[in-house]
């Protein structure tokens, strides 16, 4: 109380919880951040880098449906890897993704890669699983005559902070990225990246059986 009279202890405590309020509504938008981006490519469109040339330099003077940019975005996520790596692709026989996942599995990231039965049974899918199989990576196989695994996702470090959801139309094949219309969104929201890693982890546990060397 001052000198005059006035009561200031209400004055201090509101101006203290507005202060709390400030900072909690801080933290609240750092752990619900909303972060998205979303790739398509187009059959047919001129393309300005080839996403089967290792040499090529994607960069911010693209063509805007740049197949080779879109490669080079997926791998650069990978490559970011710090803990995790969870996919589950309908067809993989992209060699270039497939030598970045393995060169994360090699750093200590833990890898997991469920791929639909019958197209790790065609060559190019059956190649690039045993390959990442007999390096030490779990690879499993799901879904059994006209039931499909057909989801093409992949989640980067889970739902940590940073962690990072690739989803869309795209198989991680070479026509996927060099004569197909496609579309990968890239999303960082906690709520939805839960929601994958629920779904992956049941399909997991539940739908999947190990993929053996003996198939190939």
């Amino acid at each position: 109380m001052t000198d005059d009279g006035v009561n200031i202890v209400p004055l201090l405590i509101g101006i203290i919880a507005l202060l709390l309020f400030v900072v909690l509504y801080d933290w609240y938008k750092k752990m619900t951040i909303n972060h998205h981006e979303v790739y398509f490519v187009m059959m047919g469109e001129p393309q300005c880098c080839n996403p089967n040339d290792a040499n090529a330099s994607p960069n911010n003077n693209c063509r805007k449906y740049c197949m080779g940019k879109l490669l080079k975005k997926i791998m650069d996520r990978i490559n970011s890897a710090k803990h995790s790596i969870c996919i589950a692709m309908y067809n993989f026989s992209n060699h270039r993704i497939a030598d970045c996942v393995l060169r994360a599995h090699r750093r200590g990231v833990k890898v997991r890669l469920i791929i639909d039965k019958s197209m790790s049974e065609s060559n190019e899918s059956k190649t690039q699983a045993k390959r990442l199989k007999d390096a030490g990576i779990h690879v499993k196989v799901s879904g059994e005559g006209d039931k499909l695994m057909h989801h093409k996702f992949c989640l980067i470090d889970g739902t940590t902070a940073k962690g990072l959801l690739l989803t869309g139309s795209l198989n991680w094949t070479y026509g996927g990225l060099s004569k197909n219309c496609e579309n990968v969104a890239f999303i960082n929201n906690r709520r939805v990246k839960h929601l994958y890693r629920d779904a992956f982890d049941h399909i997991w546990n539940k739908y999947s059986v190990p993929f053996f060397r003996e198939r190939a």
